[in-house]
């Protein structure tokens, strides 16, 4: 059951912040600092990353305050924000790593160190693109396991929907990520292949 004192509390809070009120932006910052804190430390299992990640959300909280809407769930706003931070950390991670297994897997360019790159970033982007045209549920499956590298068990789990749809999801993430970069990079099929079952993408 909602209660109605503290939720009418809390939008007051930020009724008073989209005016400016600093007293309001502590209060809320100590009331979701703390929970925040241990759900980036959930994905990170670092402590600075964790508190980095923290300052960031509340920081784009304050310059955002104009436009926050006191009717809409605060919670929900900032642990949106933190996970969005969470996966751009979480790419960075393993952008070396990718770039790695590209140069051990693929022949191309490989008496042009420079090409080579040239031609990984411009493959790591196209991906990039082609992760941001899954539907928003699919492409939180296939970010949970490629960047997070959780289990189909922990995703569904995760997500509160059986291992089936997970399965499902990932089946047609990967069918449409592998035409996506044989369309637009010209990827020949055995990299393709390599780039789908590894944590590449």
């Amino acid at each position: 059951m909602v209660n109605k004192k503290t939720h009418f509390k809390e939008s007051t809070l930020i009724a008073r912040l989209r005016q400016g009120d600093v007293d309001s932006f502590d209060t809320l910052f100590l009331n979701y600092s703390n929970k925040l804190f241990w759900f980036v430390y959930g994905y990170l299992k670092s402590k600075e990353e964790a508190e980095e990640i923290v300052q960031d959300v509340f920081l784009k909280v304050w310059d955002q305050r104009h436009g926050l809407d006191e009717k809409r769930s605060f919670s929900s706003y900032l642990f949106t924000i933190a996970k969005n931070q969470v996966f751009n950390v979480l790419r960075k991670k393993v952008s070396e790593k990718k770039y790695l297994t590209f140069q051990l897997n693929t022949a191309e360019a490989a008496h042009n160190p420079v090409e080579k790159e040239l031609r990984f970033r411009e493959i790591e982007k196209i991906s990039n693109e082609a992760i941001e045209k899954l539907p928003p549920r699919r492409k939180m499956v296939f970010l949970l396991s490629r960047d997070k590298g959780m289990s189909y068990q922990e995703i569904a789990n995760h997500l509160g929907v059986s291992i089936k749809t997970v399965e499902n999801h990932m089946s047609l993430a990967l069918k449409f990520l592998k035409d996506y970069l044989q369309r637009e990079a010209e990827i020949a099929i055995p990299v393709i292949l390599l780039i789908a079952q590894s944590d590449w993408l």
